[in-house]
């Protein structure tokens, strides 16, 4: 099911606010409230006394995000407003095994134009060398490396 949000803004006119009412669409009843979404329960972890994994009452990702793969490592370091990664730098690992195979850092920067995301990505061979790296808003410049033994 998704969870996403919508604004419908309905004004009914010509009731009593000092009686109770009961609002109903689609056979279901409408609540009266003055939030914009459903409410959900307020979550965070605290990491070495810094509140990060931040849900709002109305369930979107705020601040700091670690998320961490079931071996315990870090897959995603971002920060989120409002559901979305939107401020500064965001890096995301993903490994196989305890293999680091894939490094992206983003970076929102202004510019003239407005704002614009730069991307810097590593690619890795299983023996943990540099197979690839790229840089630069897309299209990207990328360079390729050999998979050479480490000594």
């Amino acid at each position: 099911m998704c969870d996403c949000c919508f604004t419908f803004n309905l004004t009914i006119s010509g009731y009593d606010n000092s009686r109770d009412y009961t609002f109903i669409g689609n056979g279901k009843e409408i609540p009266v409230t003055e939030h914009r979404f459903p409410l959900k329960p307020i979550s965070f972890e605290i990491l070495d006394g810094d509140t990060i994994n931040y849900r709002d009452l109305y369930g979107f990702m705020q601040g700091r995000w670690i998320l961490k793969n079931d071996k315990d490592l870090i897959t995603e370091d971002a920060i989120y407003e409002n559901g979305s990664i939107e401020i500064g730098k965001t890096d995301k690992k993903y490994n196989y095994g305890n293999r680091l195979i894939y490094e992206r850092e983003e970076i929102l920067i202004e510019t003239e134009e407005g704002y614009k995301r730069v991307y810097s990505e590593l690619f890795y061979y299983p023996s943990g060398n540099l197979k690839r790296k790229c840089i630069g808003l897309f299209p990207q410049e990328c360079e390729d490396f050999p998979d050479e033994p480490i000594e």
